[in-house]
């Protein structure tokens, strides 16, 4: 699927300025008839505002999803600017699906860690191997999804260490959230540049 042409780009940027400057960009609520996220903002709808921003808006379902998932997990002050910053890096006319693979590796390889065992950053390894290769076949697909389904295992086998620690540690992951979604967002608008 190939993105917008500048016609259509041009209107969405335009569209999510008009809601930035006119203050109806808020995290939390789809569409209250005068405010609304991301996507329900740009379709002033509260119902199925995501499957309407993916015709409409020419985009690719994974970005619509990750950039209101972006939007939602930004601080306030960055998440108000955040349409129009991705809509300006959306490059036209443009077959973007490798972008969801190149944001993979670089969330993966950020996964790989002396604090694991052998296993896990191996597992870590073969599906980073899977996202780089752009001839990707059924067994690779397979073998990328045993490999994730391993990492998943030994995590929720640590889950119970870390839930015990989890209500302490509270405000400091809000915090930790807020850089995670930062780092995606600067991640991705660096990827989709590579394409502009």
């Amino acid at each position: 699927m190939k993105t917008f042409n500048e016609e259509k780009k041009q209107f969405w940027i335009d569209t999510m300025q008009a809601h930035q400057d006119a203050d109806r960009l808020t995290q939390g609520d789809w569409w209250d008839g005068e405010k609304g996220c991301f996507f329900g903002c740009a379709m002033e709808t509260e119902d199925y505002a995501l499957n309407k921003a993916i015709k409409e808006m020419e985009l690719p379902a994974w970005l619509v999803y990750l950039s209101e998932a972006i939007f939602e997990g930004l601080p306030e002050e960055l998440a108000l600017t955040w349409p129009v910053r991705l809509l300006k890096a959306v490059p036209c006319d443009a077959d973007i699906s490798e972008v969801e693979h190149k944001l993979a590796v670089v969330r993966l390889t950020g996964l790989i860690s002396d604090n694991n065992s052998d296993q896990v950053n191996k597992a870590i390894l073969q599906v980073i191997d899977y996202h780089k290769n752009t001839n990707r076949n059924e067994a690779q697909r397979s073998a990328a999804r045993s490999a994730a389904m391993s990492v998943q295992r030994s995590a929720e086998r640590y889950s119970e260490v870390y839930a015990a620690r989890s209500a302490a540690r509270s405000a400091e992951w809000s915090s930790e959230r807020s850089a995670t979604w930062s780092a995606e967002s600067d991640n991705l608008i660096k990827i989709l540049n590579e394409y502009n």
